[in-house]
């Protein structure tokens, strides 16, 4: 079992986002890593309740009437098995969102939700962050204080015996 990241440990411990939701697709997430191909196109599939043809079909942008456009090793990339002639779609954090967003399953809603959650988590808690990342700031400008006072020669040390 791997180790959660301090963003899955904050998600978990700090907001009601469903376990099972941040558990599958946040496993490998990195912040920062948006655009990181990690998320396969079966567990998407399966996880918003549709059939795998419904979901390429999506990414092949198959049904013009949606606005949403998705391209092609921006948002996924194709990979074909090296033995025989299967192909597994690779997808990115961002198009999962739109693709699920997009969605009129429950766990589409599931997904919804998650981001209302976090938009609130960070509202009522934006002065902590603000005050942490305010205080990260004065802590690196301290310790590089302290790290070129270490290396001044103005200080002696004695040594007892």
């Amino acid at each position: 079992m791997t180790k959660d990241s301090i963003f899955i440990k904050l998600l978990k411990k700090y907001t009601t986002i469903d376990k099972t939701f941040i558990n599958t697709f946040f496993k490998k997430y990195k912040i920062g890593g948006d655009l990181d191909f990690d998320l396969e196109d079966n567990d998407i599939a399966f996880y918003l309740n549709i059939k795998l043809s419904t979901l390429r079909k999506r990414l092949l942008n198959f049904y013009t009437k949606k606005k949403v456009r998705y391209i092609e090793k921006v948002d996924y990339i194709r990979i074909k098995s090296e033995d025989t002639y299967k192909v597994k779609y690779m997808i990115n954090y961002q198009c999962f969102e739109r693709l699920a967003m997009s969605g009129d399953s429950d766990n589409s809603e599931i997904i919804r939700l998650y981001f209302t959650k976090l938009r609130e988590f960070i509202t009522e808690n934006q002065h902590l962050i603000f005050q942490a990342l305010e205080n990260k700031d004065d802590l690196k400008l301290y310790s590089k204080f302290e790290t070129t006072k270490l290396k001044s020669k103005d200080f002696s040390f004695v040594i007892k015996s």
